[in-house]
């Protein structure tokens, strides 16, 4: 049986197929200089409100020293937006440089809306009392953070330029857990349970988008035609091939040997399961044209050459309800817990939104921190 891919961000070698606040928080102190100022649960209540205006980009105490926006009395700096930038296009593996200006405007709103809603959701934490301060759970998230600082020094480095103390990190992170603790307790009550009802139906009217197409487990070898040295690889190929049928080489010394497939060559050029839709439709082709067992003769794609062997051949299926069900369910859950999330949200950014100042001018030229 061919193996599994596990890499499916490699351009062509020809591929077929921890906690939560411990990543955020690796993430958000490797990647900024400063949260601003903070709001901690113990205080009684949030500081004085900011003017009640929802954007401004008058110059004055809020456009200029850098601050993007402010949330009560909290600032959110340019920089820390540009912190946060370069941690959200990493997230969604995007290149600052390959954005259209209608994205990169996208991206911006997107990192200085979850910036707002972070400062919102620990305001409205604060404003109820809510606390939970799990000891042995703060402990884990610790030592799954502590873990990812594998260079010697780069850890007190990290602090050294936050300006922090390991207390007020360690602080930081136990406020994180409460405030992704209390906003759990609101989504409880706002999602509602999914059913085998709901399952059922969804199962209903959505049957034929479950069919999993034909899957084909394939080996190549592979010469590529985008080598500037190599322009025509046209005569390689047919005396690769001339040896395979003359018995002069097996097909994985071969492949071995001349494949340009690095990933595969050493696996006898073995792909994996392939499937129409993750490979090119040249490619898919020249496989569906194979009974198991054969092998292609010389195949053009543009992406370069191959000689295709076809090991095995898995037909289209329907699979049964009972595969489904759990994922279905998790699905639909997943679902509906977005929607609430989004309402949570929403709601507070609507109630609090004479506390919101957003300067759009620095917003604006905000790009991903080097």
């Amino acid at each position: 049986m061919p193996a599994e891919s596990k890499n499916r961000d490699e351009p062509m070698t020809m591929r077929c197929h921890r906690s939560r606040v411990a990543v955020f928080l690796a993430s958000t102190f490797m990647l900024s200089v400063g949260w601003g100022l903070r709001l901690h649960a113990n205080q009684p209540g949030p500081a004085a409100p900011a003017p009640s205006a929802e954007r401004t980009d008058a110059a004055g105490a809020h456009s200029t020293g850098e601050i993007a926006a402010q949330v009560f009395s909290e600032a959110i700096t340019l920089r820390s937006m540009e912190e946060a930038l370069r941690d959200h296009l990493w997230r969604t593996g995007r290149v600052w440089s390959d954005l259209t200006p209608e994205e990169e405007a996208g991206a911006r709103r997107a990192v200085i809306d979850k910036l707002v809603g972070d400062r919102l959701v620990r305001t409205a934490r604060a404003m109820e009392g809510f606390q939970v301060r799990n000891g042995p759970a703060a402990g884990e998230e610790w030592t799954a953070f502590s873990r990812q600082f594998e260079i010697e020094g780069d850890y007190q480095r990290r602090l050294g330029l936050r300006q922090m103390t390991e207390a007020q990190l360690k602080d930081e992170m136990r406020e994180a857990l409460d405030d992704q603790a209390w906003i759990e307790s609101k989504l409880a009550a706002l999602t509602a349970e999914v059913t085998d009802e709901d399952v059922a139906a969804w199962l209903r009217d959505n049957r034929e988008k479950t069919a999993l197409p034909a899957r084909y487990g394939v080996a190549h070898i592979y010469l590529t035609t985008h080598d500037p040295k190599k322009p025509d690889r046209e005569p390689e190929i047919r005396e690769i091939y001339r040896k395979l049928m003359a018995g002069e080489a097996a097909f994985g010394d071969l492949a071995a040997e001349f494949s340009d497939d690095e990933r595969t060559k050493k696996h006898g050029g073995t792909l994996g399961w392939c499937a129409r839709g993750r490979m090119p439709d040249d490619f898919m082709d020249a496989v569906g044209q194979l009974g198991e067992g054969q092998t292609s003769g010389p195949v053009e794609t543009k992406l370069g050459w191959h000689i295709i062997h076809l090991i095995e051949k898995q037909p289209a299926r329907v699979p049964s309800i009972a595969d489904l069900r759990s994922e279905v369910g998790a699905m639909l859950r997943n679902q509906r817990r977005a929607g609430a999330l989004a309402t949570l949200m929403a709601g507070l950014r609507s109630r609090h939104v004479g506390v919101i100042r957003l300067n759009e001018a620095v917003i604006g030229r905000a790009e991903p921190a080097r």
